[in-house]
């Protein structure tokens, strides 16, 4: 029938057309999240012009969600009233429901707050591909009554620690603290902050700072439970999942992987790594003490007075990396990590592009750039060139293997992170306009002044939320659990 013909399209995907309007839909939701953010800057003109793409984006979701919901029936899962009420309530028909509706409400009713910020919750439909939201609902329901507990618990804290900090504070001689603590709704604010570890103001009566330490040593290990049960079900229930494992070695043996080329690279290969030979240790030993030597000048340099101090040594450093990265230039083609059976050149030009040899190369190049073009830009900027040697550092994780796990640790768990960094972005792009819709209008709060915002006196917090893109780092901080600022009006708060 056509209503299965209509149903398999919007909800199989297999066919040609409707892969490319998954992509179409999919393009239109980035869409709608970069013309939300872009509005919140754009002169009159683009103002109009971004209002009409995001008009045109809810017209093709509008009509995506009723098709959908007019071809439920083609399924036998969702005939007949309670079918339909079963797919409408199922997350992603949700999730259009929240963008659909309020959108055209907004518009209708409410145009100056900003309605395209509720086409912003189409970016759950990238729920699909990863399943992150999906993962917390599941672990919500198999931790229930342990949440329900120990939420419970902390509910109870909330309110007794808030109440108490309102009868120690509110007649605080600090005019601040008083305020914050005026009333228990107000307490709650703050107190909520101790819970969860963060402590913004710190002018507490005598008895207040005896109530905050306490909250700081007992109240929020109990309050901080329930968000440790969600973390470690939520890894747990991914890593099921996707079946994390490290990746497989190649477990080649350096030596017995060169036997087979050409004695000269293998010969490189060995020395530059420290291997066959007192000398051949000896050099690699010797690199690892100019790189920690030019690295102690460089810190030096930024200090006043002594901008050239040691340069001499500098440049005997720069002449033996350059000879060290000629010597590796040589071997790679015996090197197990780009030879991998294939001919030299193709093993140097892996070698070249590799990380370390970048990072070679940004403490070699621009030495013999500025010392061959005085006054050029290179020269100009040397300084910075030259702290690039910083990054040579990492290549002491040959003996103290601290990067090396950290790569392993994410290689292991890529999986776990690509979901759990889905749906972290997901929040910060979601919060962030949530922030920005209601706090670009307070201007009750004072806060001091900001001159790279462009306010100097009489400042508020809409001169911080004046727009989407001043608003992300405040949200990504408080993502983070970190509040330096607590100077919210209601909304903002909860």
């Amino acid at each position: 029938t056509s209503r299965g013909v209509l149903y398999n399209f919007l909800h199989n995907q297999r066919t040609a057309a409707a892969i490319r309007f998954e992509a179409f839909r999919d393009a239109l939701i980035v869409g709608c999240v970069l013309a939300f953010m872009f509005d919140t800057i754009a002169d009159e003109r683009w103002h109009e012009i971004l209002g009409w793409f995001q008009l045109l984006a809810f017209l093709v979701f509008a009509a995506d969600y009723s098709l959908r919901m007019c071809s439920a029936g083609a399924n036998p899962r969702y005939e007949g009233r309670d079918g339909l009420a079963t797919y409408a309530s199922s997350f992603l028909n949700v999730v259009d429901a929240l963008a659909i509706f309020p959108y055209l409400v907004g518009v209708v009713a409410f145009p100056g707050i900003g309605p395209g910020a509720f086409l912003l919750f189409k970016i759950f439909h990238f729920e699909k591909y990863s399943r992150a939201f999906t993962t917390f609902d599941d672990v919500l329901r198999e931790n229930m009554g342990v949440l329900t507990v120990t939420g419970f618990s902390a509910v109870l804290l909330w309110i007794l620690f808030s109440s108490i900090l309102y009868y120690t504070e509110r007649d605080n001689r600090d005019e601040e603290m008083a305020l914050y603590y005026k009333t228990i709704p107000d307490a709650m604010w703050i107190t909520l902050l101790n819970l969860s570890g963060e402590c913004p103001l710190a002018h507490y009566s005598n008895i207040g700072k005896v109530i905050v330490g306490i909250i700081g040593l007992f109240a929020t290990a109990v309050f901080g439970v329930p968000i440790g049960i969600l973390g470690a079900g939520f890894e747990e229930l991914v890593t099921s999942e996707y079946e994390d494992s490290p990746d497989e070695d190649a477990n080649v043996d350096p030596v017995q992987g060169t036997s087979g080329f050409h004695s000269f690279q293998a010969a490189c290969y060995r020395f530059a790594n420290g291997i066959g030979s007192k000398a051949a240790t000896m050099f690699e030993a010797s690199i690892y003490l100019l790189i920690a030597a030019t690295v102690t000048i460089g810190v030096l340099q930024t200090v006043p007075g002594y901008e050239d101090t040691l340069s001499t040594v500098e440049y005997f450093a720069v002449v033996v990396f350059t000879v060290e990265y000629a010597i590796r230039f040589a071997g790679a083609g015996a090197d197990p990590e780009f030879a991998g059976g294939s001919n030299g050149l193709a093993a140097r030009v892996r070698y070249v592009f590799s990380f370390y040899s970048i990072i070679d190369l940004m403490a070699i190049v621009p030495f013999y750039a500025a010392m061959y073009m005085p006054n050029s830009w290179i020269d100009q900027h040397d300084e910075y060139f030259r702290m690039a040697r910083l990054f040579r550092l990492l290549k002491l994780d040959k003996y103290v293997p601290s990067i090396s796990l950290v790569d392993d640790v994410i290689r292991l768990k890529k999986n776990v992170l690509v979901v759990a960094s889905y749906a972290a972005v997901t929040l910060w792009i979601l919060f962030t306009a949530a922030m920005y819709v209601v706090e670009r209008s307070d201007d009750e709060m004072e806060v001091d002044p900001m001159p790279l915002y462009g306010c100097v006196e009489d400042c508020s917090m809409s001169d911080r939320y004046n727009n989407y893109f001043n608003s992300i780092p405040y949200t990504g901080i408080h993502l983070t659990g970190d509040f330096p600022l607590v100077e919210y009006c209601g909304l903002g708060r909860i």
